[in-house]
């Protein structure tokens, strides 16, 4: 049995940590409020452009590009802990896709997802990318897009926000195909047959999805894996409250036991003294 000083520094350290905890979630909270209408607003139109890059890019495979290095994958992870499960889901998925297709690039931003790497997957041999749980630089992101635009194919692995207890593992692919390069490369190939129309021409088109559209939609999946990891801390410190709430009240009642055990000890002690004079 634990002493009284004993019980009453657990209570000490877990009302600490409640504070702390409260602190975490208070700004989780913000960030997270700060970001959410916007990205859930503009979701379906990132989601259409997403499929339109993959469509094109399916497209316009036959085109020689001579430059791009095959398929690419990134798991979108975190560079600190107490983000919940959605990363751990995310990386579940990621590890099944890159142990069934071997050979993939493999990218891997967030410290967090360096851990579970060489924990989980020591076998594979993968790239990392040096990304903030904070807001995302546009010199990030233009190094991001650099590395994943080499790419004939690229799978983004990474957590999507529904609702504050739901957030969800997701893949989104794009085709680097739709970067296909110069006019000198697509030139004398127009007798290919395509599904689409292309106006000015081909590699106008591609060009300008590539700069642009493939920018964007990186961009906004970044920024749907930090909403979906905020609202999972939220989630995840929400339930460590519970428990260190439950947990002091069990050490309160532990502490009122001992209370009665030492009054009954002391009205005993009384009694016995009482008698023997």
């Amino acid at each position: 049995m634990q002493t009284y000083r004993q019980i009453t520094d657990q209570q000490q350290s877990l009302t600490d940590l409640q504070g702390l905890m409260e602190v975490y979630e208070e700004i989780a909270a913000m960030k997270m409020q700060k970001i959410r209408q916007a990205i859930v607003d503009a979701r379906d139109y990132f989601t259409a452009l997403a499929k339109f890059s993959d469509e094109v890019g399916a497209d316009l495979q036959n085109l020689k590009n001579q430059n791009k290095h095959g398929e690419a994958v990134l798991f979108v992870a975190a560079n600190a802990n107490l983000f919940g499960e959605i990363i751990h889901l995310v990386f579940a998925d990621f590890l099944k896709y890159i142990e069934a297709n071997p050979g993939v690039k493999i990218y891997v931003a967030g410290n967090v997802g360096v851990n579970l790497m060489q924990y989980y997957a020591d076998k594979f041999s993968f790239e990392e990318l040096v990304i903030s749980d904070e807001e995302i630089s546009s010199e990030v992101l233009t190094e991001i897009v650099a590395k994943l635009s080499k790419h004939q194919k690229i799978h983004l692995f990474y957590g999507q926000f529904y609702n504050i207890v739901l957030q969800e593992a997701r893949l989104r692919s794009l085709s680097g195909e739709i970067l296909a390069g110069s006019a000198e490369e697509i030139h004398g190939q127009d007798d290919l047959h395509l599904n689409y129309l292309y106006e000015p021409s081909p590699q106008t088109i591609s060009s300008k999805i590539g700069t642009e559209i493939f920018a964007s939609v990186c961009e906004q999946t970044l920024n749907e894996a930090q909403l979906a990891k905020f609202a999972s801390r939220l989630m995840h410190l929400d339930r460590a409250l519970s428990k260190t709430s439950e947990m002091n009240a069990n050490l309160l009642r532990e502490k009122r036991n001992l209370d009665r055990k030492m009054n009954d000890k002391k009205q005993r002690s009384r009694f016995l003294a009482t008698r023997c004079c």
